[in-house]
């Protein structure tokens, strides 16, 4: 039994089935209970990096002269070129748990030449307390230097959690219901 569920997490090798018995030998010595919140622990890290990977993989910082992969339709596009190389859309896709708010909080960092942030939550499918904390410190940090954000967010629900971490407090920082009304805010704002 051993070696089908070791086959079915994907161990190939004869190393695979001595790493699976050492681990075991964890149950031997302490009880089963701490090897299970062992096991859910390390599978709880491991899952939360995939996510953090995933993010990685499938957000797009987009400024005016940047290729934007497909994300944006013409007109976003369009409004991107006359908005200018002062705004710099963030669109991010997938779950924000706290393993995705290091990168966040980089991939931000990286976007230190702008006037103007789009923040697109549009196809954000999760929004965990910390990747919030780690928004309103961006919101924060943009506000000191004086910048506007933009935050897209089509679902209420984000909205509504933002709102309820004081986001709105800060000044240059609105809500728009989504990325197309955000560029398109953005462009008349760098038109005049």
């Amino acid at each position: 039994m051993r070696t089908v569920t070791n086959v079915q997490a994907g161990g190939r090798t004869p190393l695979s089935g001595m790493v699976h018995a050492v681990v075991l030998l964890l149950t031997v010595f302490w009880d089963l209970v701490t090897a299970v919140v062992i096991g859910v622990s390390i599978a709880n890290v491991m899952t939360i990096k995939d996510q953090s990977d995933a993010l990685r993989r499938a957000s797009r910082r987009v400024s005016a002269d940047d290729d934007d992969g497909g994300v944006l339709s013409t007109h976003e596009r369009q409004l991107l070129q006359q908005a200018g190389s002062r705004v710099v859309l963030l669109s991010l896709e997938g779950p924000l748990s706290f393993g995705a708010s290091r990168y966040l909080t980089q991939l931000l960092n990286d976007s230190d030449v702008y006037a103007c942030l789009v923040l697109d939550l549009s196809a954000v499918s999760h929004l965990g307390v910390t990747a919030s904390l780690a928004i309103d410190a961006l919101c924060r940090d943009a506000s000191q230097q004086g910048r506007r954000v933009l935050i897209a967010a089509p679902q209420h629900r984000y909205r509504d959690r933002l709102t309820r971490f004081g986001i709105a407090r800060y000044g240059g920082v609105d809500f728009c219901a989504s990325r197309t009304a955000a560029l398109e805010l953005a462009a008349s704002s760098s038109a005049r």
